[in-house]
C-alpha cells in the first residue's frame, strides 16, 4: 500500500498536492497531518523518507557529488528496515537529518525542529555560549555573571556524557561539506541541540578544564531563563545586527563587521554613510570582517564591492541550473501573465527552457568579467578580509572573489561554505512529519574556475586562542593590526 501511495503521491511537486494525495490514500485527517505530530508511524516515516530521497534526485544538479551512491543507497534501504513501528519526531528527525548530511552539502540539509525549544519562552536552558575550535568546546561567553570566571574553559562533559559523545550524536545530523562548518553550527545552536537531543534545561552538572593550569573541575550550573537570554541580547545590539561601523583610531583604520548579506536597503543607506565618513578621515585601511557571516543576498556583496571597485568582475565564471519541476514552476510564475502565451516571449533563455525542456534538464551559464555599477569616489586604501569557519554560502563566495581578484589580503582561517559549491536553496516540507528541508538546485563555480574542494584559504592563517579568549581579546583583528602598523611603518620609511 506504502508505495502505491507513494507513487502517486510523485506526481505533485508541492505540499499541498502531495498531503492530499496521503489523505486520499491513508484517510488521515488534513488538520492532524499539517501540524506538527509526536510520532510518527512506521508507515508515514516510510513515507516521508521516499519524499525526501526522490525530491533530492530530482532536483539537485549533481547529488552524489560529494557522496558514495552504492552507500548511500545501501544506507537507505538500512534505515527503511530498522524503522520501529512507531518513533517519535525528534527520533525521526536524526534519521532524516543524518542521511541528507550524507550528500555533505551544506544548502541541502533537513532543518531540526529548533521551534520545539522556543515553545515554552519562560522555560530555562544552557547559561553559557561557546565555541568549538579543534574538536575542542569551549566557554565563549556566561549570561550568570557569577559563572564568568569558567570563560574559556574547556568542556569535557554534560551531565555525565562525556563531551565526544554528544559531538557525535549532533555532529551527524549537520549538513555541511566541510568539518568546521558543522562545528560552528553545532556551536550556535548548542543549547538548543541539548535540549532537543537530551531535554537538559534546568540543571547542568559540567566537567571542565582550566586552560591556563590545566587542572580539572566539576561543577552544578542552574540553567538561565530564556528571557534572560532574550534580553541581554537585546542590551547588546551590535552582536545582533547585521552590519556595524568601527574607527579604530590609533590606527586610523575602518572596520566593517559584516555579519550577514541582508537587509539590502538599509545596508545601502549604512555603506553611503560609512564611506562618508572614510573619505572625511581620508583612512587608508578598511577591514572588512564576514568571519560570522554565514550568507544571505548575495546582491549584497556586489553593493558592496561597487563601493570598493570598478573594474570589470563576476561572482562566478560559471552556473549550472537544474530545471526540475519545481524550479520551471518557480520561474514560470515570474513570467507576467500576458506574456505567457506569446511566442516572442521564447526570445528569453529562461523561457525557452521552461517551455521546451524536459524535467531535470542543466544548463550552464558561462560568465564573462563584466562592468558593475560603481559608486565615486571608490575606496582605492588597503582591504583586509578577516574570514573563518563560519563564513559561508553568499559570504565565501564574497570572499572568493576577493582571493581570486586579489583584490586584498586575507587574514584568519579556510571558509566553512566551499569557494565553488552548490547553492540556491528550493524549500520542501515532507507530508506527515512536517520537517522543512531544502535541496540546492545550482552549481557555482569560482571566478579562478576551477574546483578544489576547498574553502577560501586566507593570506595569513591566524586562530582565536584560549588565552585571547579568557581575556576578551579577538586574537585575529590584533594581528590585523599590527600587521597594518607593520605595513606603515614600512611605508614611512
Amino acid at each position: 500500500m506504502a508505495k502505491r501511495i507513494y507513487r502517486k503521491a510523485l506526481k505533485y511537486d508541492n505540499l499541498n498536492g502531495l498531503v492530499l494525495a496521503a489523505q486520499n490514500n491513508i484517510g488521515k485527517n488534513i488538520e492532524k497531518i499539517m501540524s506538527p505530530p509526536d510520532y510518527l508511524q512506521k508507515e508515514e516515516a516510510l513515507f516521508d523518507l521516499n519524499y525526501l530521497f526522490t525530491v533530492l534526485k530530482k532536483s539537485h544538479p549533481n547529488l552524489y557529488a560529494a557522496a558514495d551512491k552504492n552507500q548511500v543507497e545501501n544506507d537507505l534501504e538500512r534505515i527503511k528496515s530498522t524503522l520501529p513501528d512507531s518513533l517519535s519526531l525528534i527520533e525521526f528527525t536524526k534519521i532524516a537529518a543524518s542521511f541528507t548530511a550524507e550528500f555533505n552539502d551544506g544548502h541541502t540539509s533537513v532543518h531540526l525542529p529548533y521551534w520545539m525549544f522556543s515553545k515554552n519562552p519562560e522555560g530555562k536552558t544552557f547559561p553559557f555560549n561557546v565555541i568549538i575550535q579543534d574538536g575542542k568546546v569551549l566557554i565563549d561567553n556566561a549570561y550568570n555573571k557569577a559563572d564568568s570566571a569558567f570563560v574559556g574553559y574547556e568542556i569535557l562533559s554534560v551531565n555525565d556524557k562525556d563531551i565526544s559523545l554528544i559531538l557525535k550524536d549532533i555532529l551527524p545530523c549537520i549538513s555541511a561539506e566541510k568539518k568546521a562548518f558543522k562545528y560552528q553550527i553545532v556551536a550556535r545552536m548548542f543549547r538548543e541541540t541539548l535540549f532537543l537531543f537530551y531535554g537538559w534545561q534546568d540543571k547542568f552538572n559540567l566537567k571542565l578544564k582550566n586552560p591556563e593550569t590545566g587542572k580539572f573541575i566539576t561543577v552544578e550550573i542552574s540553567g538561565i531563563e530564556k528571557n534572560v537570554i532574550s534580553q541581554q541580547k537585546q542590551n547588546t545590539l551590535p552582536t545582533e545586527k547585521p552590519f556595524e561601523f568601527r574607527y579604530l583610531e590609533d590606527i586610523n583604520t575602518a572596520l566593517i563587521d559584516y555579519r550577514s548579506f541582508s537587509q539590502k536597503d538599509n545596508f545601502k543607506v549604512f555603506l553611503d554613510s560609512t564611506f562618508k565618513f572614510i573619505r572625511e578621515k581620508n583612512i587608508k585601511n578598511l577591514i572588512i570582517d564576514i568571519r560570522k557571516n554565514g550568507g544571505g543576498n548575495s546582491t549584497c556583496g556586489d553593493l558592496f564591492l561597487s563601493y570598493l571597485n570598478r573594474k570589470p568582475y563576476m561572482m562566478y565564471s560559471h552556473v549550472d541550473v537544474k530545471y526540475s519541476r519545481k524550479v520551471k514552476n518557480l520561474y514560470r510564475a515570474n513570467i507576467p501573465k500576458f506574456f505567457r502565451f506569446f511566442p516572442f516571449y521564447y526570445l528569453r533563455n529562461d523561457a525557452r527552457i521552461i517551455y521546451t525542456k524536459k524535467d531535470g534538464y542543466i544548463y550552464r551559464k558561462k560568465i564573462k568579467p563584466y562592468k558593475h555599477k560603481s559608486y565615486e569616489p571608490i575606496f582605492e586604501g588597503n582591504i583586509y578580509l578577516l574570514i573563518g569557519n563560519y563564513t559561508f554560502s553568499s559570504a565565501a563566495d564574497f570572499a572568493a572573489v576577493f582571493k581570486d581578484f586579489r583584490w586584498g589580503t586575507l587574514i584568519g582561517e579556510e571558509t566553512g561554505g566551499l569557494a565553488t559549491s552548490y547553492g540556491d536553496i528550493l524549500p520542501f516540507t515532507m507530508p506527515y512529519s512536517q520537517l522543512n528541508f531544502g535541496v540546492s538546485h545550482k552549481y557555482f563555480v569560482r571566478p579562478a574556475g576551477f574546483d578544489d574542494g576547498k574553502g577560501v584559504l586566507p593570506d595569513y592563517e591566524v586562530k582565536q586562542t584560549s588565552a585571547d579568549l579568557k581575556e576578551g581579546i579577538d586574537t585575529v583583528l590584533e594581528f590585523t593590526k599590527n600587521l597594518i602598523k607593520k605595513n606603515f611603518k614600512t611605508v614611512d620609511k
